[in-house]
């Protein structure tokens, strides 16, 4: 959730707050900088979408084929997952906010 998160984040930081000034005759400059914009949102992307649909796909082929072959554990597994979310979420959280306090807050007294 927190990698969506940030992704919808930076997305959004993209599209809502590039302000760019043009000159009306320059039509040229307008298409260059178009085009270097949306590198920039490629590049920002870059292999995300792909690797989601992968792991995406992974997951739900692995619970079809849990239901199929060992319902019993695959209905355990199910019944587990949202705790799993939950510890994996919070986990998420604490090594960003120690990342965080390490990186900007730290340095800032020595």
């Amino acid at each position: 959730m927190a990698a969506v998160t940030f992704f919808y984040g930076e997305l959004r930081h993209c599209t809502f707050c590039v302000h760019v000034s043009f000159e009306p005759a320059s039509e040229a400059a307008l298409s260059f900088a178009m085009r270097r914009d949306v590198n920039k949102i490629r590049e920002g992307i870059g292999d995300k979408i792909a690797g989601f649909l992968m792991w995406s796909s992974t997951c739900i082929s692995g619970i079809i084929i849990g239901l199929v072959y060992g319902w019993k554990l695959a209905l355990v597994t199910i019944a587990l997952s949202p705790l799993l979310i939950v510890c994996g979420g919070v986990m998420t959280y604490v090594s960003l906010s120690r990342a965080v306090y390490r990186d900007f807050i730290l340095p800032l007294f020595f």
